[in-house]
């Protein structure tokens, strides 16, 4: 699954907050295996880590392996992207979605991942779930390739309160065909005195947002009854990048979609 790849860029930072990016040895063509796997156990074993600059990551590029060298290259690119990306600018999500769900990112992150077990002795991150993680992964459709509620990243949900989390649970369960459902990528929720549930996917057309509205309406029925709903769509370019959202209807649980 590529969203386990955001615990392979808090590999790479902790990696160099351990000191991978302050050594001179073996820094100029290309380090060795084992200085490379030396730096990685450290970072394994380490709690907390000082976030490192992009300056100090480049600086651990230069330490591995020729082979894995375009790799780590790859995820100090992405890093140093999602370090530029404005927290406060609405568009902030999509981008940094775009960034860590690219390909190249994903693709960089299972060879660093092979590396650390095959080369350095390391145990997998199996996705970084727990046992209970698992359990409730497959109480929220685990078997999906792209799950849109995750329990280790998302928040936990409450049966009782409604939440995005819980809706995005809810679509997982009951609508894991979907077509529309690997599109949707842009949550919103107001309340508490009345919900207000918004959803938004890249090229969403009318029908499709007809079916969202209609399944977020049963998951809000026993939780807020005067709940609404808007569904919007966006475009997602070629640059990787996506464009604005666009409100395609206005429901609710009482008048229906």
């Amino acid at each position: 699954m590529q969203r386990k790849m955001g615990l392979v860029v808090m590999t790479v930072v902790a990696v160099a907050a351990c000191g991978g990016g302050s050594s001179d040895e073996g820094s100029s063509a290309g380090g060795s295996t084992e200085q490379f796997c030396a730096v990685l156990r450290a970072a394994d074993l380490a709690d907390d880590a000082a976030e490192p600059t992009v300056a100090e990551l480049r600086a651990l590029a230069e330490q591995a392996p020729d082979s894995l060298r375009d790799d780590v290259d790859t995820l100090v690119d992405a890093i140093e992207k999602l370090s530029a990306v404005d927290e406060n600018d609405s568009a902030a999500f999509e981008q940094a979605f775009a960034i860590i769900l690219s390909p190249e990112f994903a693709e960089a992150g299972e060879r660093l991942e092979a590396f650390g077990v095959d080369e350095c002795g390391l145990e997998p991150t199996d996705d970084g779930f727990s046992d209970a993680d698992a359990e409730a992964s497959a109480d929220a459709g685990g078997e999906l390739d792209d799950p849109l509620y995750d329990p280790f990243f998302d928040d936990p949900i409450d049966p009782t309160v409604a939440s995005y989390e819980g809706a995005q649970n809810f679509i997982d369960q009951n609508y894991p065909t979907a077509p529309w459902r690997t599109r949707l990528g842009s949550w919103s929720l107001t309340g508490p005195e009345v919900v207000e549930l918004g959803a938004g996917g890249v090229d969403i057309t009318a029908a499709e947002a007809i079916e969202i509205c209609t399944a977020i309406a049963d998951y809000l029925r026993p939780l807020d009854p005067a709940g609404t709903i808007i569904i919007s769509t966006y475009e997602h370019f070629d640059d990787g990048t996506f464009g604005a959202e666009s409100e395609v209807l206005a429901g609710s649980v009482a008048g229906g979609c």
